[in-house]
């Protein structure tokens, strides 16, 4: 057995495109980030990519799925998603169950994982 695999994914400023009224004080910024992380678990649940594979047996695949903390009913700080509030860029942690059968990991499904899912 293998723990999941922490990731963190950066988004360049340019790339996201929020404006820096967005981010310009550290309440804008966390509204920010709690927005995006309500987004980004809505949108793993809509996809499913929190959908582990079923497996029957030691040899059956398992993992694959991605893991986004979830968001509480308040409006908080968190590690899970931030803003950095010197250059704008946007930062997500995220845990993944590489998938895999018995010990081996199954590289084109991780591939997919986070090539296209992710």
């Amino acid at each position: 057995f293998a723990p999941p695999t922490r990731c963190r994914v950066v988004v360049d400023a340019a790339k996201a495109g929020f404006p820096k009224e967005l981010y310009s004080s550290r309440i804008r910024a966390v509204g920010l980030a709690d927005f995006l992380l309500r987004n980004l678990y809505d949108t793993c649940k809509q996809l499913g990519a929190d959908d582990k594979m079923q497996g029957s047996g030691w040899k059956g695949p398992k993992g694959g799925d991605l893991q986004v903390l979830e968001p509480c009913q308040h409006v908080l700080e968190q590690s899970a998603v931030r803003i950095d509030t010197s250059n704008g860029d946007v930062i997500a942690q995220i845990t993944v169950n590489l998938p895999a059968r018995g010990r081996t990991i199954l590289g084109h499904a991780a591939e997919t994982i986070f090539g296209q899912t992710l």
